[in-house]
């Protein structure tokens, strides 16, 4: 990739609520190289208990158009149905 990316991360409650997480991803996305694997963790210190659905994927900071999307269906970002905060 010839840009540095950034993970967006939502939380979104039963009511619908969002809370945003926006991180540099590192190593810089630009600097990864093919066949390469790349762990990063997201932490939600200030994340309430409870069941969210989560939404994820990568972008251009300011740059809406500049999201990578899925091949099967085009959406930017990933869905999984609930995961549990607990602490």
């Amino acid at each position: 990739m010839d840009k540095d990316y950034e993970l967006w991360f939502h939380l979104i409650s039963s009511d619908g609520q969002q809370m945003t997480y926006d991180q540099m991803l590192a190593p810089p996305t630009s600097q990864w190289r093919i066949g390469e694997y790349h762990i990063h963790e997201v932490h939600l210190d200030d994340a309430p208990r409870g069941e969210f659905a989560v939404e994820f994927g990568i972008w251009v900071r300011g740059q809406d158009d500049l999201r990578l999307t899925r091949t099967d269906n085009g959406e930017a970002g990933v869905r999984i149905d609930k995961i549990a905060v607990s602490q």
